[in-house]
Order: structure tokens, then sequence, then C-alpha cells
């Protein structure tokens, strides 16, 4: 399934974080156990215990440091430092979300609780080309600027990600994509 649906798996993905985040939520908790895929590839975005309403303009500036929630394996460095958040901190998510997707691994792991947030904190940002050499650059740049440390090296906006994710190629040349089964024809 993996293969045949990512790069649909992903865009769909991304469809419900913009989507979320335009009705002026923050999801903080974005993960691949939060999103429900069918054998066909459709993504549905779930469980919204932890989301706030995103904080703008006055009240973005004087916002008290917020209770560190999340999982940790997918946390923005923001929302582990308790700032306030919008939706680059659930971009960033997404990009470790999709980096999974695609390389079978979250892009940082520790040895203790501690050490997983400081690598979000401070190690560089690996590339998906070093876990999987069948996707494209393109792919691999996206994903990077997506979970950039700094907020505003991010995209600005999930729907800016979502344009960049939908006109680029995923996978290099030559690699064989199992096309989608065909449908059985209705009765």
């Amino acid at each position: 399934m993996v293969r045949r649906h990512a790069h649909r798996v992903a865009i769909e993905a991304t469809e419900g974080v913009m989507e979320f985040c335009r009705r002026g939520w923050v999801h903080r908790d974005i993960k691949p156990d939060n999103f429900l895929v069918t054998d066909e590839g459709a993504v549905k975005l779930i469980d919204f215990g932890l989301a706030q309403k995103a904080k703008k303009g006055f009240s973005a500036l004087i916002a008290r440091k917020s209770k560190v929630q999340g999982t940790r394996s997918y946390m923005s460095p923001e929302q582990i430092r308790g700032k306030p958040l919008d939706e680059r901190a659930d971009l960033y998510s997404l990009g470790c979300t999709i980096f999974e997707l695609f390389s079978g691994r979250p892009p940082y792991t520790g040895m203790s609780a501690n050490d997983l947030l400081m690598q979000h904190i401070k190690s560089p940002v690996p590339s998906l080309k070093t876990r999987n050499d069948e996707v494209t650059d393109d792919l691999a740049e996206l994903l990077q600027v997506a979970m950039a440390k700094d907020r505003d090296k991010r995209h600005n906006t999930i729907e800016e990600f979502l344009n960049q994710l939908r006109a680029i190629k995923i996978y290099e040349a030559g690699v064989d994509v199992p096309s989608a089964p065909e449908q059985a024809p209705e009765k």
C-alpha cells in the first residue's frame, strides 16, 4: 500500500491539516497515528484533543508559555519550548509525518525523552535521501524546509507547502511504482 499510495496519502493528509488550520486552529498533535487511511489511500485527520485556537496579532505577542503537550517524535521546536503556535508548528509535525511515510521511521530518535526533544531543537534536519534513495531531491528539499528549526524559514502556510508537494515528482526515474489495482466493475 505504501508506495502505491504514498503521494496521495501525503497530499490528502496535508489537505486535512490545511483545512483545519484555515478554520483558525492548531492541531498540536500531527502524527501518523492521527490519520486514518483506507486501503485505497483516502485520508482523514482525527484526534483533536490537544487542538487550540491559533493566537493572532496582539494576543500572540502577549500569550503566556503554554503547557508542552504533543507527541515527542513529531513536535516542533516552538511547541517544545512552549511558545505560541501557528500553522507552521503543524507543518513541522506534518513534515516529520511525511518523512516517516517515505522512510519508514521518524526523522529523530533518542535514548531518552529529553534527548529526542533536544534533537528537534538542535540537530540538523536529516535528509530523506539518506533514508530512501528512491525519492527525488525535490521531495527531500521540500521536507527540509517544512522541518526547519526556525519557523520563519518554513513555508509561510500549509497551502504553500501543499502546492509544492502537488507539483513535484516523488520518485526518481526508473523506480518501479506499482500502478493502482483496477477497480471492479459496478454491478
